[in-house]
């Protein structure tokens, strides 16, 4: 991995990285999201840190049945859509599942 193992700041820092398979896409970009970790993948190596979250949609999105959500890149490779009964609730489940990091 590029960048001694550091997660980029930003979409278009990790533009080089991608496939062109995956540069070519145009149904989700770079926008929609935001990267929330910083720090090291090699940070990350017990269990209990596969569900951090490196990644969030940046919109909360209000579902049809009233719930909040947010779709989510998990420290494991999962994605992720979540949706609970409130924004409260969302943002109490996103702090359970960041880590605080160092500034870089």
């Amino acid at each position: 991995m590029g960048n001694q193992g550091q997660l980029p700041t930003s979409f278009d820092q990790a533009a080089p990285f991608l496939s062109a398979e995956a540069q070519a896409q145009t149904n989700v970009t770079g926008d929609e999201f935001e990267i929330v970790y910083r720090g090291s993948l090699n940070d990350l190596t017990n269990r209990d840190d596969a569900d951090i979250i490196l990644l969030r949609e940046r919109q909360v999105r209000h579902r049809y049945d009233g719930k909040w959500g947010r779709v989510y890149g998990l420290a494991d490779g999962a994605s992720l859509q979540r949706f609970l009964d409130t924004e409260n609730a969302l943002e109490q489940w996103e702090q359970e599942h960041m880590r605080a990091t160092a500034k870089p």
